[in-house]
């Protein structure tokens, strides 16, 4: 498949990670997605990205490509996805006078509700990035 700069691609998400954290005082929380389906498309609009995309290539006979900082760090102008199914694991690092047990909001947040539990308790989100990418060319 030869790509050009100027046309717009959608791939096949193979495996997408996102982490998202969020604080209340100095508690912290960290739920790392691992999104698998769905899709990721954008446009190659100059030389650099085309080359980027052509260095992320890790298989050839089914266009495989592997990005370690996420599609948005090299397409961030074009990219657009729509992810299927989401694992995710949370994690927390709290103060030693929080009103939280680490192991029992980890259970909470793990098992039960996530992050609907986190909002009602106060808790604002800091940040959110998308991390490791492995997405798929099917050409049609």
């Amino acid at each position: 498949m030869k790509f050009e700069i100027g046309k717009s691609y959608t791939f096949k998400n193979y495996s997408t990670e996102e982490y998202l954290t969020l604080k209340k005082g100095d508690d912290m929380a960290t739920e790392t997605r691992t999104w698998t389906n769905g899709t990721w498309s954008f446009t190659i609009e100059n030389e650099d990205q085309l080359a980027e995309l052509l260095d992320a290539q890790i298989k050839g006979d089914l266009p495989t490509f592997y990005f370690e900082e996420g599609v948005l760090s090299i397409f961030s102008d074009t990219a657009s996805w729509s992810l299927g199914d989401c694992d995710s694991e949370w994690t927390v690092d709290l103060s030693a006078d929080s009103d939280y047990d680490d192991s029992e909001l980890e259970e909470e947040l793990n098992w039960n509700s996530g992050i609907s539990f986190l909002e009602e308790e106060g808790w604002e989100e800091v940040d959110s990035l998308f991390g490791a990418t492995e997405i798929i060319f099917e050409s049609k």
